[in-house]
C-alpha cells in the first residue's frame, strides 16, 4: 500500500530538495548502515530523483540490490549476524521520502501561517495506540521542522512521524 501525500506538489517537491540540500551541507543526514558502499554513495542521487518526479514506492524500486544480507544485532549474548529484513528498502525509502516530504510542508506552512494536521497516509495492518492517538493533532510547522532537522534517525523529540512504518504525514490546513 502506497502513501498519499495530499500536497505533494511541485513547490512541495522544491522545498523538499532543498531541505535535503541543507542537510547535505550541515552534513547531517541519514545513511541506513544496512546500504552497502555503493548504496551509501548512490542514495542521496536517488532519494533527490524520487523528490524530483516520484515517490516513496519510486525510490523504493530505486534501491533494489542496493541492501547488506546481514547486519550486525547486539544481543544479551553479544553480537550475532541476522537476514537483513526483505523490506529494508521499502522501509528505509518510507521513512526518509515522508521525513522530507514533512520538512517541506513546514516550510510551506510557515510562510503561508498554516496549521499542520497528522494524518494517516498509509494504512498500515497494525497501528500503534500511540500513531492513533496523534491522528488529527494540529502540530506547530516551526517546531516540526527544527525537530527533523536536528533528529535523523526515525524517532523524533515531537514523535512524528511517530517511527518506522508507523503510516502518519502531515497535510497543510488552513486557519
Amino acid at each position: 500500500m502506497a502513501f498519499r501525500f495530499e500536497d505533494l506538489t511541485p513547490r512541495t517537491r522544491l522545498y523538499m530538495e532543498q531541505e535535503l540540500d541543507f542537510d547535505l551541507r550541515q552534513v547531517n543526514h541519514f545513511v541506513s548502515p544496512r546500504l552497502t558502499n555503493d548504496g551509501k554513495v548512490q542514495f542521496h542521487r536517488l532519494l533527490r530523483e524520487a523528490m524530483r518526479s516520484g515517490d516513496e514506492q519510486t525510490l523504493a524500486a530505486s534501491l533494489e540490490g542496493f541492501f547488506e544480507t546481514y547486519e550486525a544485532r547486539r544481543t544479551t549474548s553479544g553480537v550475532q549476524l541476522v537476514k537483513v529484513p526483505k523490506n529494508a528498502g521499502e522501509s528505509l525509502a518510507e521513512a526518509e521520502f515522508n521525513r522530507y516530504y514533512i520538512r517541506a510542508l513546514c516550510l510551506q506552512a510557515g510562510e503561508t501561517e498554516e496549521t499542520l494536521r497528522v494524518y494517516r497516509a498509509k494504512e498500515v495492518a497494525s497501528p500503534r495506540a500511540a500513531s492513533e492517538e496523534k491522528i488529527g493533532q494540529k502540530v506547530n510547522p516551526y517546531r516540526l521542522l527544527q525537530d527533523l532537522r536536528v533528529s535523523t534517525s526515525f524517532d523524533s523529540a515531537l514523535g512524528l512521524p511517530a517511527g518506522a512504518n508507523s503510516g502518519l504525514s502531515v497535510r497543510i490546513e488552513n486557519t
